[in-house]
């Protein structure tokens, strides 16, 4: 049986195959669901008071009315990592709402990346629109999903969105920053995201002495080389540099970028199990 072939179903270890949602749910119909995905390395869980505490804000921004509580909740991810005997992981914690709710963990091989991708950058597109209710973590991944194809049938790595004013807010699956000397932008709190990865890059980016900008960034702006460099974040992927948007090459620095990305891994390292 391969490791990733067991889940959690409000605390039940169940196979896979029967995390199964009715077609007349909500969180089937309407997407009426939020989720988490974090990291299980060297046997030791990643942050995860804090992304369960992101699930629970998401869910209250929802409205889903549940009753499970944080300790339970990581109770449950740890007798799934046990019954698969795994030390390494990607974790998918998923709360539907409704008069039923369910607590669905999953897991997957943990995901890596090439190290070229960090020394040489990536591509990214953009793609036209914004997420619904962007602060909070929802099921609700078609713009997600659209994003990601259009960029892969170009060849890129990521889509940023971009809203209809002409603004960059974020990836289809990361946050946005933006460096110029010694300043690190990122849109407002409130318009995207707010990542416990992107947390800790806020507070990478202030450990090294880099003031802190809240704006959007315009697209015009950054394809015209105004800025420094660009780079995307997720929980998988740390601190990643942008080389390229829609077949313009970006400025690329890499020295501040890699130091966020090298501050943000060793604190992850220095995490207790």
């Amino acid at each position: 049986m391969n490791q990733h072939d067991r889940a959690s179903l409000n605390g039940r270890i169940i196979d896979r195959s029967e995390c199964l949602v009715s077609i007349d749910e909500p969180a089937f119909q309407a997407a009426y669901s939020v989720y988490e995905t974090m990291k299980y390395v060297d046997s030791r869980l990643i942050y995860v008071q804090d992304h369960i505490a992101r699930l629970f804000r998401s869910a209250h921004g929802l409205d889903i009315v549940h009753p499970f509580e944080q300790d339970q909740i990581i109770t449950y991810i740890r007798e799934l990592l046990s019954h698969g005997n795994l030390t390494e992981a990607s974790i998918r914690v998923t709360l539907t709402g409704g008069k039923e709710p369910r607590l669905y963990i999953t897991t997957q091989p943990l995901l890596a990346y090439p190290e070229t991708y960090y020394r040489e950058g990536v591509k990214a597109i953009t793609y036209r629109g914004e997420r619904y209710l962007p602060q909070f973590k929802t099921g609700n991944l078609l713009l997600n999903h659209l994003s990601r194809s259009e960029a892969a049938r170009r060849g890129a790595f990521e889509a940023l969105l971009q809203n209809n004013e002409g603004f960059l807010l974020e990836g289809s699956r990361t946050n946005l920053f933006a460096l110029k000397g010694d300043t690190l932008y990122t849109a407002p709190t409130e318009m995207v995201l707010e990542g416990v990865t992107r947390d800790h890059i806020l507070l990478a980016a202030r450990e090294l002495s880099l003031a802190v900008e809240y704006e959007l960034l315009a697209y015009e702006t950054v394809i015209a080389g105004h800025y420094d460099g660009l780079f995307i974040s997720s929980t998988s992927m740390g601190a990643l540099p942008l080389c390229c948007l829609d077949d313009t090459p970006l400025p690329f620095v890499h020295q501040h970028t890699g130091k966020i990305h090298a501050l943000i891994r060793s604190w992850e390292h220095d995490v207790l199990p």
